[in-house]
């Protein structure tokens, strides 16, 4: 679990990224796992389709999403509180998303790796 607190990979690509904002790109099959990652900036997720996420978090609670496509979920990480969690895809279809972390928030963003960011 401690190397979660170093994965700041909140998705699977960085499609646009400045001063202000980074905009991430998932896809997760029926089944399909995201590792544990840590968030430490505020941020907002948009569901790209239907379906049924479930999320583990550090904490030990399990959050189950009904997902429909268009619907928006913001959440503030508060100074020196991040969130650590994986995502599972549940469902039976392929679930898309975008992750937009606020770079203005608390906390600093954490580093990601170059090969993540779409070239």
């Amino acid at each position: 679990m401690a190397d979660s607190l170093r994965n700041g990979c909140v998705g699977r690509q960085i499609v646009m990224e400045n001063v202000r904002a980074r905009i991430w790109r998932a896809r997760l099959e029926p089944n399909e796992r995201m590792a544990f990652h840590c968030h430490t900036l505020d941020y907002c997720w948009i569901a790209l389709s239907d379906g049924v996420l479930q999320s583990r978090h550090a904490s030990g609670r399990t959050d189950r999403y009904e997902l429909v496509d268009g619907t928006v979920y913001f959440q503030r990480v508060p100074k020196d509180e991040p969130h650590v969690r994986d995502l599972e895809n549940v469902g039976n279809a392929a679930l898309g998303f975008m992750v937009v972390e606020f770079l203005d928030s608390a906390n600093p963003p954490l580093p990601v790796p170059n090969h993540v960011r779409l070239r």
